[in-house]
């Protein structure tokens, strides 16, 4: 059985404009020979402002869904060494590898990602 993005924990971001898994692992073949399995992340900032939504993440949102230790000026967390497994998009993927291959899970989160990012920092619409 295969799991959907809904169960993948939805809190994390990708690369803009990378259209498939396959395209993310090309697009980092420098980074893969030190580590075949980097998550792509841009540093938006979007998975550590919608933490409302996950019970998982309750323990980190400040109380306005943001996570307490985001830097919000930089978008950069200020215990990025030692932050929680959940936050570690390339660690969690244990729990789901007898599920999904890594380039499946690789796209589910940027999947998530692209919607918090769509939520999180929505471009005005013409009127």
């Amino acid at each position: 059985m295969r799991a959907n993005s809904s169960a993948i924990a939805t809190t994390h971001c990708g690369l803009n404009g990378v259209s498939s898994a396959s395209d993310t692992l090309v697009a980092l073949s420098p980074l893969r020979t030190l580590n075949p399995r980097v998550f792509p992340c841009t540093r938006c900032g979007a998975c550590c402002r919608n933490l409302g939504e996950s019970a998982l993440l309750s323990q980190l949102d400040r109380g306005d869904g943001v996570c307490r230790h985001l830097d919000v000026d930089t978008n950069l967390c200020r215990i990025y060494e030692t932050r929680p497994k959940i936050c570690r998009v390339t660690d969690m993927y244990g729990a789901f590898e007898d599920r999904l291959t890594w380039g499946e899970y690789v796209a589910l989160n940027q999947q998530a990602c692209r919607e918090l990012q769509a939520r999180s920092y929505p471009t005005e619409q013409p009127s």
